[in-house]
């Protein structure tokens, strides 16, 4: 039991240094190119846009450069599959986003090409990296092809924020509000996620979630509790996103700074929680990121002037039902492997 007891506590210290080391590494990574974003854009606001995005992918890499450390390599027999990934994805990603800018943003100069091409070399790394050969990169990313028996989690993870939205619609429409126009308010359920698909591969998804997920959560719930786990993981995300609140990639400044803490800390609850009932689904907690970033704040606004702080409400209740219906306050049983 002794025994146990200190093999426990050297995991627990191991993954707390990890831990310090990730989250010290992603904002050294994102807030070093997001504060140089502004001055070598050279005031190409495209250009400005995709360093910006590239420097989202603090967390991801962080991640996957921290797994890799301390583990083995063997005899990689799916490296084919690694290059073709690689090449496939890196084919889409970079021809989607030079099309989708070309179509929404003014073109003033091609420049901003070359960090759409830097962020689909990482996004396609990244992807591509579910067939390395190190072990610690495959534990790491093992469940970005899903979970077996579990993959149904991918759908509600999509579908979730778009109920919500929906649930925030109804009230607006019930206390009053008019809807712009009922056709397009539907069809647009089908086209946003075309229109911003570039956003699952640079949006934060792809960016984040490997980091905050993948490699933070779960070592997080070693020492701490889910309901813990989310708020840390949602107070630490907030914070992150402070250089774009005052570089001008987002509006509001302070006021959006101070707001972001009041719907990510739910979604650090949220994502944890949908983290855990999915056993570990990486795939899906990428999903589910992309379809709030798609959604949240964006879509139903477009039609009723309020729907974004009913959505807002509804992710907050939704976040004190789990929390007491799944009783997040209780810690994990800790594993000795």
């Amino acid at each position: 039991m002794i025994l146990l007891i200190k093999m426990s506590t050297k995991q627990i210290n191991d993954r707390s240094r990890e831990l310090i080391l990730f989250f010290t590494l992603t904002f050294i990574i994102s807030w070093v190119i997001w504060f140089l974003a502004p001055l070598i854009s050279f005031g190409d606001v495209l250009l400005f846009i995709w360093i910006c995005l590239i420097g989202a992918f603090g967390p991801s890499i962080s991640a996957l450069l921290l797994a890799s450390r301390k583990a083995s390599h063997h005899e990689n027999n799916q490296k084919k599959k690694k290059w073709i990934t690689f090449c496939i994805i890196f084919i889409i990603t970079s021809f989607l986003s030079i099309f989708i800018t070309f179509i929404f943003y003014p073109i003033t100069s091609l420049i901003f090409i070359i960090p759409i091409i830097i962020a689909s070399f990482i996004a396609s790394f990244l992807i591509s990296s579910m067939f390395s050969s190190n072990s610690g990169i495959l534990d790491l990313l093992k469940s970005i092809k899903g979970v077996k028996g579990k993959n149904y989690f991918l759908l509600i993870a999509f579908f979730l924020p778009i109920l919500f939205e929906i649930v925030a619609v109804l009230i607006s429409l019930i206390l009053g509000a008019n809807l712009y126009s009922f056709g397009e308010f539907f069809l647009t359920i089908a086209i946003y996620p075309l229109i911003f698909s570039y956003l699952f591969f640079f949006g934060g998804p792809l960016n984040e979630e490997i980091g905050w997920r993948g490699f933070a959560t779960p070592r997080l719930q070693e020492k701490y509790s889910p309901l813990i786990t989310g708020l840390i993981i949602g107070v630490i995300w907030s914070v992150w996103h402070t250089p774009l609140h005052f570089n001008g990639f987002y509006a509001g400044g302070l006021q959006g700074f101070l707001l972001r803490f009041i719907y990510n800390i739910p979604f650090g609850i949220i994502f944890t929680w949908y983290y855990n009932k999915s056993q570990a689904n990486l795939l899906g907690a990428i999903i589910l990121h992309f379809s709030i970033n798609t959604y949240f704040g964006t879509w139903a606004s477009l039609y009723i002037p309020n729907a974004y702080i009913y959505t807002l409400l509804i992710y907050i209740l939704f976040t004190i039902f789990i929390i007491i219906y799944e009783k997040m306050w209780k810690k994990f049983p800790i594993k000795n492997d």
